[in-house]
């Protein structure tokens, strides 16, 4: 018999040398891709990945074939630079993930903020990453690949898995991206399993990386009905047998080593602030011994140990600044451009003990922006200075830092005094008396602090945690416990995050998803000068003023809340509709324009394409389910304006429209642009209705083949549907499109349909009207004084020919009209019975591109519809130097399209109407369809000649109309608007010379304006020439013909109004 000694396996000195595993992790990166400041446009030290990078080369040198590299997650989203790479339609692969490929990271782990902008942005992104993107309690549902739960690697002879989670509040916080796609399960539960399983899979050595933090949480918030625990990492380590470490993230603190239950737990400090490096040491020890006695050797861990390395006071990594140069470049022009002025300095030191302009300034355009009584805005940070001068992009998004919604719920006067009772937690009030103390609680984070705009109260700190607000008025008038307002709060604190689970049931009144950054932004812009006195009025405060003081003096003394701060939310939820009384759900659109293609939107990223324009219209569909039922709506103008469309006549947007079912749409003034019998031929191809009850022949009598309205069944209602053309069409489409029409004024004839309609059965009666409104102090245009003079007898109207976004309620009627060329959709669900209508206002859908899935039959239309222009379409013609935008009555574009026009007919002057205009030219590389998308209509350029009279008494008309709706070439115009009629003009230079009376000039414009469109027309002229040129081909040569092939559009106002 052989002695125990022989029985144990052979293993040589170097097996059994005892090995030192490193893991080495960064988590919450939020794109700190280098050392750079954005808000402040300087150079940082002490952060970035192009620092880390340098860290990671170092470990490998010390540890090789031993060290593995991670991320917890959190690094697609967080500052500028990701903010350019995904909202703005920037080309170059994303910085982040270029950065961490480059630095050989061996796998990561999801972040709740990966999910922001959508999943199919998230899938694309993460296509290029060379390395696994782990999820160990993340299931897709939506068919798509889901992420694998581990990985593995041998490092030292030692197998190691690894093993990712996220946190379950991604699903709270990011609704409106995830419900249907994805579940995100509890975190303890699923690591119990997979622990279980990369230990069966060979692992010896299991580590977790984990977005989510240690328990319990450090706020208020951790406690939904339903949703899992956010941050349980602690329970974790105490709960799931067989981990030898956990990397921490999502909560933005740091911990060199902290060992819990034996298992090592380490966090690394956000924003690629330092990296967290866990140390493993393994010996080879005896295994259990096997049936016949002889026993293995196992890699044990002997010894572990964490530490920090702080990113400051290493080298920039240069190939990681290469990588993110260009990215880099175009958020440092994002952020410095200037958007306004201030004369007087604008602080939020003390925006948490008093009420200050600086939040006031963000309460009141949410308040003014979604029409809400109310608004509720957290004050994020203390250190907010904007000095007078200049006021950049980068200020405001410093000032607000997230991509937060504004979502308008209707609370009573109970539940709003508890939603500020709980804001009112921030202060920790010690002591009685005298000796009483206040500063922040510790465990309330500081943007969960809320500050109310349009209400007046105090917090009274001497009365007790839940009383503390007393004297709560709204609109000047005490706010009972019974009474009903609109609030206007974030999508993230909608979701009752931050200890605001009150809310979470409040109904939905708007669900606006305009960006409140850009909302900021976009007001300033307006304004050109940001005043206190446009936003401030003192309405709340805290008492005594002692305590109060005391509460500055502790704040003051505090970090900036990013050091400790907890993510914020993107979008969640969707309005779900009532099921209390027989709903209809209008969702209606308008000017699509041939919009097939998605394309850039200002600084909001890409918006619009039909394959998702498709998916939101679809998913609004499914929302209305039970007592609700649906009916699709479109207010004109369908094709004119793309390649795709213009060179097909349209066509693919019928087949589109088919597909989607749309019930009815109105006749817009572009859908005649191409002549009667083409639109008829269209009509005929179409599986729905193109209606325009005001629309007669010259006689007044009905136009046989345009039907004035319709009814349709839906859910067992009858909806009569009663179409609208733009009453002013004869002064903006071409004359000789419209032989044989009259258009009349729509207010008779609604009150008259409507009234055959309801007779015929009809139990709601809706308008499509190719017809706008604006409301500011009051409402205007066509729908609003169809809605003033017909409320009773119509139940809603869908408008179009306005570009822009539209959502009231004016005299009791639902008027709305969605974004053009299909970026956003506006829906409001209308109880059949009227006394339940109280609380209903339209709302808008944006159709954000990148966070939308295409519908795989719309995206076939598309595709059929692109590919047999896209090499017509892309055929490059020139260089833009800087964005041409069509801002304001005169504009560079402008100019340059009325210089091509000149120089295509060889005349002395030129004139361009605004409205032919129809799209931007941004910077870079131009192609012929973006040219055509400017100019698409065709119009043929016509020249006559004139004399110096006859101009002069035609720029007279011109700018006796108001701000002028044209451009011109070869002439400037100095005018003051205030002086009499036909005195107006005090000089007219033409070629630089005075405006002759005597002689004679020629003059070329488009034959539309020639006809008389837009009231441009030269009535005076003569020797009328058809050039043959068409419109885009004048643009096209004349940008090619611009020296080394860049456009410079000329800056001058040419029509310009002199001050007195």
């Amino acid at each position: 018999m052989l002695g125990a000694a022989c029985l144990a396996p052979r293993v040589s000195a170097a097996q059994s040398a005892p090995v030192e595993i490193i893991i080495a992790a960064t988590t919450d990166i939020h794109g700190r891709v280098r050392g750079w400041d954005y808000f402040a446009d300087t150079a940082e030290g002490g952060r970035g990945l192009s620092r880390v990078s340098t860290i990671f080369d170092s470990l490998r040198t010390a540890a090789p074939g031993r060290a593995i590299f991670l991320d917890a997650g959190d690094f697609l989203q967080g500052n500028p630079l990701t903010y350019v790479a995904s909202r703005t339609g920037f080309a170059g692969p994303n910085p982040v993930i270029a950065a961490m490929n480059a630095m050989k990271y061996d796998a990561g782990v999801l972040g709740n903020h990966e999910f922001n902008y959508g999943l199919p942005y998230l899938d694309r992104t993460l296509a290029a990453a060379t390395f696994p993107l782990l999820a160990a309690n993340v299931r897709r549902i939506d068919g798509k690949r889901g992420w694998p739960p581990a990985a593995f690697f041998d490092r030292g002879g030692v197998r190691v898995g690894i093993i990712g989670v996220t946190t379950p509040w991604a699903m709270v916080w990011d609704k409106l991206n995830l419900d249907k796609k994805l579940e995100i399960d509890d975190i303890v539960t699923s690591l119990q399993r997979a622990v279980k399983d990369a230990r069966a899979a060979g692992a010896q050595v299991v580590v977790v990386v984990a977005h989510a933090g240690f328990d319990p949480p450090a706020g208020a918030d951790a406690t939904l009905p339903g949703v899992a625990t956010e941050n349980p990492m602690s329970t974790v380590a105490n709960e799931v047998p067989g981990i030898d470490a956990i990397v921490v993230g999502h909560s933005h603190g740091q911990v060199a080593e902290a060992t819990i239950n034996g298992v090592l737990m380490v966090q690394p400090r956000n924003w690629a602030t330092s990296v967290a490096v866990a140390t493993l040491r393994l010996e080879r020890r005896p295994g259990p011994a096997g049936p016949a006695g002889r026993g293995a050797t196992t890699w044990t861990v002997t010894a572990k140990r964490g530490t920090i390395v702080p990113s400051a006071g290493h080298a920039e990594r240069q190939t990681i600044l290469d990588l993110s140069a260009a990215a880099h470049a175009a958020a440092r022009t994002y952020t410095t451009t200037t958007i306004g002025r201030t004369a007087v300095a604008w602080r939020s030191d003390s925006s948490r003990t008093r009420d200050t302009p600086i939040i006031d300034f963000i309460g009141d355009v949410m308040r003014r922006s979604s029409g809400a009584d109310v608004a509720s805005t957290a004050v994020f940070s203390t250190h907010i200075r904007i000095p007078p001068g200049p006021v950049t992009v980068a200020q405001i998004a410093q000032l607000y830092p997230y991509d937060n919604f504004i979502r308008v719920v209707r609370m009573s006067g109970t539940m709003l005094k508890a939603y500020m009772e709980q804001s009112a937690r921030y202060f920790k009030v010690t002591g009685t008396g005298d000796a009483m103390h206040v500063a922040p609680d510790p465990a309330v984070i500081g943007f969960n602090y809320e500050v109310l705009s349009g209400a007046e109260y105090t917090i009274d700190l001497t009365r007790a945690v839940g009383d503390r607000i007393i004297g709560l008025r709204v609109n000047g008038k005490a706010l009972a416990p019974t009474d009903s307002i609109n609030v206007a709060l974030t999508n993230y604190r909608a979701s009752g995050t931050g200890g605001y689970g009150m809310v979470v049931d409040a109904p939905v009144v708007r669900d606006n998803q305009a960006e409140i950054r850009q909302l900021l932004i976009d007001e300033i812009s307006k304004r050109k000068e940001l005043k206190p006195a446009d936003f401030f009025t003192e309405s709340w405060r805290i008492t005594p003023p002692a305590l109060a003081d005391q509460a500055q003096a502790a704040i003051d003394g505090q970090s900036d809340f990013e050091s400790a701060r907890r993510p914020a939310a993107a979008p969640s939820g969707v309005v779900q509709p009532g099921a209390r009384a027989t709903t209809l759900r209008i969702i209606s659109t308008n000017d699509f324009h041939g919009g097939f293609e998605a394309r850039p939107d200002g600084n909001l990223g890409r918006r619009g394409g039909a394959a998702q324009f498709a998916a939101v219209i679809r998913q609004l569909e499914r929302e209305c389910s039970g007592a609700c039922t649906s009916v699709l709506l479109d207010g004109g103008d369908l094709f004119q304006g793309t390649p795709a469309s213009n060179l097909a006549f349209g066509r693919p947007v019928i087949a589109l429209y088919n597909a989607l079912g749309y019930a009815a749409t109105a006749i817009g003034n572009h859908d005649l642009d191409w002549g009667q019998d083409t639109l008829r031929a269209r009509m005929r191809d179409a599986k729905f209705g193109m209606f325009a009850a005001n629309v007669t022949d010259a006689n007044g009598r009905p136009v046989p083949w345009i039907r004035p309205d319709t009814i349709v069944e839906r859910g067992g209602l009858k909806v009569g549907i009663i179409g609208l053309a733009l009453h002013s069409t004869p002064t903006v489409t071409k004359a000789s499109n419209l032989e044989g029409l009259r258009f009349l004024p729509a207010p008779p004839v609604v009150t008259e349909r409507a009234r055959l309609l309801r007779a015929r059965g009809a139990t709601l009666v809706i308008v499509v009207a190719h017809a706008g409104a604006e409301c500011d102090t009051s409402c205007r245009g066509d729908m609003a004084e169809l809605a003033q003079q017909t409320a009773g007898s119509i139940d809603a109207i869908v408008g179009g020919h306005a570009h822009t976004e539209f959502a009231s309620v004016i005299n009791g009627v639902p008027v709305m009209r969605g974004r053009s060329s299909g970026r956003g959709i506006a829906v409001v669900d209308l109880p059949v019975s009227r006394a339940d209508r109280k609380a209903v206002a339209p709302r808008l859908r944006f159709v954000t591109t990148d966070a939308i899935a295409p519908e795989a039959d719309i995206q076939r239309i598309v595709d059929d519809a692109v590919r047999p222009v896209a090499e017509f379409a892309q055929r490059p013609v020139a260089t833009v130097a800087e964005d041409l935008r069509r801002v304001g009555p005169q504009y560079p574009l402008g100019n340059f399209i009325a210089d091509a026009q000149r120089e295509a007919a060889g005349t002395d002057i030129a004139v361009m109407n605004n409205g032919g205009i129809r799209a931007n030219l941004l910077a870079g590389a131009v192609a012929y369809g973006a040219l055509f998308e400017v100019s698409p209509f065709g119009n043929i350029l016509v020249r006559m000649t004139a004399s110096g009279t006859a101009v002069r008494a035609y720029m007279e008309r011109m700018v006796g109309r108001g701000q002028p709706i044209a451009h011109v070439s070869g002439l400037t115009v100095r005018y003051d608007p205030a002086r009499p009629a036909g005195e107006r003009i005090l000089e007219i230079l033409v070629g630089g010379a005075p405006l002759d009376p005597n002689r004679t000039y020629t003059v070329a414009m488009t034959d539309f304006m020639a006809s008389g469109g837009d009231g441009l027309a030269l009535a005076t002229s003569t020797d009328v020439v058809d050039t043959g040129i068409v419109d885009i081909d004048a643009l096209v040569a004349y940008a090619r013909s611009r020296p080394g092939g860049v456009i410079r559009a000329d800056p001058t106002v040419r029509l310009l109004v002199v001050p007195r």
